[in-house]
């Protein structure tokens, strides 16, 4: 899926999300709307449409002009979603960083183990947004913080989950999301063998299980939690809950492939429009709207 921005007749502009089955490249798309009037001022305004692209595209650096920033992601909404207004507040932070400098920048979205595996391969330039880890830092070079969340535990309310540190959860069945970092203290307690883990794609796909009662708990951003469960049916959500006690913080970034020469120049240039947005109050006011009431705990 790609995001795609228009403006309508008042001058607003609306990301649209499409899909592109070939994944080898992107085609570049001049949109002419159908226009039932008479006359030749709908030529006209494609006119102007189409000089107003072709004069924003001469003001755009070398890489910008002939590239798109081509960056994977995956569902996590209200975040990240091909289904949310602009691919969800964060996607929105990224591209608006991005363009802040210069550069056109889309999301792919993907399973979350795929979104990352595109971005080492040469197909796409980097993926949005995950924690810093070591073995991340050997293949990407990674922004400064786009966002800050807070991991708790879900479980259902039949079976309530006891637990002060990490390791009271080792008499559990544990749910979590591919590729997923829980902090260290939980890595390091599924490493050792002590915490019994349950893997699979989607944050989705481990509450079902919760309510299958195939797992006991699942950790995973409060946010995201309250916004997953909103989708659910009534008598299913309600049965859901958490203790909110945080079980990990941790602060979120693009990465960027090192392979890429240039990617570190233009790694600098989304820094320098992440701090523009966060300046003047834009990323606040992005993440705070997305959260839609609920305390995401991060202070």
């Amino acid at each position: 899926m790609f995001m795609r921005w228009r403006s309508d007749a008042s001058g607003k502009r609306h990301g649209t999300l499409l899909r592109i089955d070939d994944l080898q490249g992107v085609t570049m798309v001049l949109e002419h709307d159908d226009d039932t009037s008479t006359g030749t001022q709908p030529a006209r305004a494609s006119e102007r449409r189409l000089m107003l692209v072709l004069g924003l595209a001469a003001l755009l650096p070398a890489r910008a002009a002939s590239a798109v920033m081509r960056l994977t992601s995956g569902e996590w909404p209200p975040y990240f979603s091909e289904h949310l207004p602009e691919g969800g507040a964060a996607a929105r932070i990224v591209v608006e960083a991005f363009a802040r400098e210069g550069v056109q920048a889309e999301l792919g979205f993907f399973p979350w183990r795929r979104a990352l595996a595109l971005a080492r391969s040469d197909k796409w330039d980097g993926s949005a947004v995950w924690s810093r880890n070591a073995e991340r830092e050997q293949d990407f070079l990674m922004s400064d913080p786009v966002m800050e969340v807070e991991y708790v535990l879900y479980c259902v309310k039949e079976r309530p989950v006891a637990w002060k540190t990490v390791d009271d959860l080792a008499r559990y069945r544990i749910g979590i999301t591919d590729d997923y970092f829980y902090g260290d203290a939980f890595d390091a307690g599924v490493r050792q063998g002590r915490l019994a883990v349950q893997a699979v794609s989607s944050d989705e796909q481990n509450f079902r299980k919760l309510l299958a009662g195939r797992i006991d708990v699942f950790p995973m951003d409060r946010v995201v939690g309250m916004t997953l469960l909103r989708r659910l049916p009534p008598d299913e959500a309600t049965r859901i809950v958490t203790d909110g006690k945080p079980l990990y913080r941790q602060t979120l970034r693009l990465l960027l492939n090192r392979r890429n020469a240039a990617n570190a120049a233009l790694m600098e240039r989304f820094n320098r429009g992440l701090r523009s947005l966060r300046a003047d109050g834009r990323m606040a006011r992005y993440l705070r709207e997305a959260t839609g009431g609920v305390d995401s705990g991060v202070r």
